[in-house]
């Protein structure tokens, strides 16, 4: 029965992945061009994103403008993008890929440009798990991942860690907190939203 069941969701999943893919194809949207000529990316937008974006996803979502490894930006140049905008998606990246991968997310903003981004942040999830009575259940999906392909986290984030490695792979800037409700270029709800995600901006 259980292999039963697994054979039908991994059915229903490849079969889901055929339909966006033909969406993709017959559907997809033209890249936007800003009326102030910036460039705005959003890394991993799943179905989660505004006009202002050029849309880059592993997957053909219906708003998805490339299918791309967020690993490697190579089809932009270098200091061409006003701002790279990544929502619960850097903890996805393998540790051992993640120092490479933001050196090239900041290789492609421009100087003065902008890094915007939220992650899983583990001291709410500590304060969460605390106030749980200490019930791993409580922070285990936002902990781990792992519904399905792309959902593993391999990284643990707070605000000391975040400003640590930002400095390493060359951002200039103070990470400074950003509001989902007040922040520019956000109306619209994502994981960004959750109360237990570290919100940050910095400056290249």
């Amino acid at each position: 029965m259980k292999k039963l069941k697994m054979y039908v969701i991994a059915l229903r999943y490849r079969l889901y992945r055929l339909l966006w893919r033909l969406k993709f194809t017959f559907l997809r949207e033209k890249i936007p061009k800003n009326a102030d000529g910036k460039i705005y990316l959003n890394l991993g937008c799943g179905v989660n994103t505004s006009r202002e974006f050029i849309n880059i996803d592993a997957f053909p979502f219906r708003r998805t403008h490339w299918v791309l490894d967020i690993q490697n930006l190579s089809v932009f140049p270098s200091n061409s993008v006003d701002m790279v905008y990544a929502s619960h998606v850097i903890e996805h990246i393998p540790r051992a890929n993640l120092k490479k991968t933001l050196s090239e997310w900041c290789r492609v903003i421009k100087p003065g440009g902008v890094l915007r981004f939220g992650v899983p942040d583990i001291d709410k999830l500590i304060a969460i798990y605390n106030a749980s009575g200490k019930e791993t259940e409580s922070i285990v999906n936002q902990l781990l991942g792992q519904d399905r392909d792309y959902d593993r986290h391999c990284t643990i984030w707070n605000f000391n860690y975040a400003k640590k490695i930002l400095r390493e792979v060359g951002f200039s800037g103070e990470p400074l907190h950003w509001d989902v409700q007040t922040a520019d270029l956000h109306a619209f709800k994502d994981k960004s939203n959750r109360d237990n995600s570290l919100n940050l901006e910095v400056t290249k």
